[in-house]
């Protein structure tokens, strides 16, 4: 799984019945808080030649923690892309990877506050309408993984672009919480 070429990885919120302190504490990676609560299922999917490889696991750690591991065992010195959403915890520590956040999963976080905030919501889902219909085409027209990323280049790049600097605006001007 070391050798992918695409790795994706995510956490999802999971309960162990009997977690005694003492498992916890050996399941914690090295310099992780003692006082670390959360218990996930992490896993970490891996693009390689031989076809995808799935790994899974549960306890304290978080999905950049398990992907960390996975990479420790890495020979090939080309740098992986990294498909996750933007959360820190997703990050590998030390290791090298051209991060790639997941847009789908952005987008399902904006839908999830329509109500509260709607016209902030309608913003950013129309700025990605064109985005998505890009790369429907892209896969419609069955377009090389090059020629994909040089129309989304071209199409996408602009208008994700001006997305960004809509919510760098709102948070210079305090519209919005950070990290919110």
């Amino acid at each position: 799984a070391g050798e992918g070429s695409v790795l994706y990885n995510d956490d999802t919120p999971m309960r162990i019945l009997n977690f005694p302190a003492e498992a916890r504490a050996e399941a914690l990676p090295a310099g992780a808080k003692q006082e670390r609560t959360g218990v996930f299922t992490s896993g970490v999917v891996a693009e390689t030649p031989n076809g995808p490889i799935a790994l899974f696991k549960t306890g304290p750690r978080h999905a950049g923690e398990h992907l960390a591991e996975v990479l420790d065992n890495r020979q090939d010195p080309a740098v992986p892309i990294q498909m996750s959403d933007a959360l820190a915890r997703n990050r590998p520590g030390d290791h090298a990877t051209q991060a790639a956040s997941c847009i789908p999963h952005g987008r399902r976080k904006f839908v999830e506050v329509f109500e509260a905030f709607p016209e902030e919501v309608a913003f950013v889902l129309e700025s990605l309408r064109p985005v998505f219909a890009t790369d429907r085409q892209a896969r419609e027209d069955r377009l090389s993984p090059e020629a994909r990323l040089l129309l989304h280049q071209q199409e996408s790049a602009p208008r994700m672009q001006a997305l960004q600097d809509w919510m760098t605006r709102h948070f210079a001007e305090h519209r919005v919480e950070p990290n919110s």
